[in-house]
């Protein structure tokens, strides 16, 4: 039997090779093999049987990411809440529809999303809704989803990414934004509408970069993620578990290192391979 985090790791490999399934090769050294490329996936450990009622991410980004790259960085790479999965970060190139009758992809530049996967079947854009700027899309080509995104300018610097549920309309919702160091809320990308009152949280949580589109070299930039704060206290995790998938690529070299960093994971991404055959470490947490 596959332990959950297997489990989860599979739904992020699903994800990923959707996309690669229409990637061209690679042209240079400091660019990946295929795309999508995830460069690490940590996975953390949350309490068992808790409800959500806020979850967020303190990530920390050491330099500039060139706007020609496209780079998605995910404190809440995979979450699962009332068994709905969810994920969301910040990238260097977003689009997304202006509204429900206007279903032609806006760029919007440098942006924040939040998105939720259905199983087995489509979901629509009564399940996403938003402040005035939020940009949407519902599809099925990376399985049936259905996102919020907007603009936002994020650059070097220290941020926090946060999901809260609360009730709206009669629904439950969980309503993603994005803080700075001094705690103001400078992004958000919209809400997303839960199948039932149903939160509990998976035991399995995920942070992960990543580069995408079809032709971006990997920048050279730290992202630090320190450690999850569950209803407004941080988690205590022993370890996390970080893997560097091969992404459909047997034997692939990795582009990133891990390292402890106070409370958190440094990632350090490099545009030249590590070809030292390392797939997973586990990190421990002082």
């Amino acid at each position: 039997m596959r332990t959950a985090r297997q489990r989860y790791a599979t739904t992020l490999g699903t994800l990923a090779l959707a996309a690669f399934a229409f990637s061209p090769p690679a042209r240079s050294a400091d660019t990946p093999p295929a795309y999508p490329w995830h460069l690490a996936d940590l996975w953390w450990t949350l309490p068992a049987h808790e409800q959500l009622d806020s979850l967020s991410i303190a990530f920390d980004i050491s330099n500039d990411v060139p706007d020609d790259a496209d780079f998605y960085i995910a404190p809440l790479g995979l979450v699962t809440v009332g068994g709905s999965n969810f994920y969301g970060g910040v990238q260097t190139h977003v689009a997304g529809w202006p509204s429900a009758s206007e279903r032609t992809l806006v760029p919007l530049g440098r942006g924040t999303l939040f998105s939720r996967w259905a199983t087995g079947q489509a979901i629509d854009l009564d399940y996403a809704q938003g402040p005035p700027g939020t940009h949407f899309e519902a599809a099925g080509y990376e399985g049936n989803f259905v996102s919020v995104r907007a603009a936002c300018h994020w650059h070097s610097g220290s941020y926090v990414y946060s999901v809260t549920r609360e009730v709206k309309n009669s629904h439950s919702w969980l309503t993603a934004t994005i803080k700075d160091a001094s705690g103001k809320t400078i992004c958000t990308p919209g809400s997303l509408r839960m199948d039932s009152d149903d939160a509990q949280l998976s035991s399995q949580l995920a942070s992960f970069v990543e580069v995408y589109g079809s032709d971006s070299a990997i920048p050279a930039v730290t992202i630090t993620f320190h450690r999850p704060s569950l209803n407004g206290h941080a988690i205590e995790p022993s370890s996390v578990v970080v893997n560097y998938p091969e992404n459909g690529v047997p034997q692939a070299p990795r582009f990133a290192a891990v390292a402890i960093a106070g409370d958190g994971i440094q990632v350090a991404v490099t545009p030249r391979p590590l070809s030292d055959g390392t797939r997973q470490q586990i990190v421990q947490l002082k």
